[in-house]
């Protein structure tokens, strides 16, 4: 008798596991095929193609930069540009240029003239100065500064 009940508590165990693991590959096979609103959700993470307009002027800066010899004052003269989305209202981002020009010096005069030398000197500092251009214009109205000179001096 008590081996009877060892085998009928045996298989609904043995049951319990076969019903637990096909439930188990169902939710797999659902997660892995998709369940039709992984597609809304992938539209959703696309974010919009950004299109360049117009160009903004932000002017020409000398600048003193952050080298170690202090018998050698080491110099940048930088003009910049702000390229701006298409749907941007240039004069309201025209509002702020004296910002971007703070910004400009900020960053700039933290850099040595060995750090600016070269091609890969002038894309950091694009970068550098794209980011800060970006917190002062959060919505999106900044897509990337450029150097429209830069001499070192």
């Amino acid at each position: 008798m008590a081996e009877e009940e060892e085998e009928k508590g045996g298989s609904k165990k043995k049951l319990f596991m076969i019903v637990g693991g096909v439930a188990a590959l169902a939710a797999g096979g659902f997660f892995f095929m998709g369940s039709g609103g992984d597609e809304v959700v992938a539209e959703e993470m696309v974010e919009p193609e950004v299109v360049e307009g117009e160009v903004l002027d932000v002017g020409t800066m000398t600048i003193v930069l952050a080298d170690e010899d202090p018998d050698k004052l080491r110099y940048v003269r930088v003009g910049l540009a702000l390229v701006l989305d298409e749907t941007a209202d240039s004069s309201l981002v025209a509002g702020k240029v004296s910002l971007v020009q703070d910004a400009a010096i900020t960053v700039i005069s933290d850099m040595t003239s060995a750090e600016l030398r070269g091609a890969v000197g002038a894309a950091d500092a694009r970068q550098r100065l794209t980011i800060a251009a970006q917190e002062i214009y959060p919505d999106g109205e900044v897509i990337r500064v450029v150097l429209t000179e830069m001499i070192l001096q």
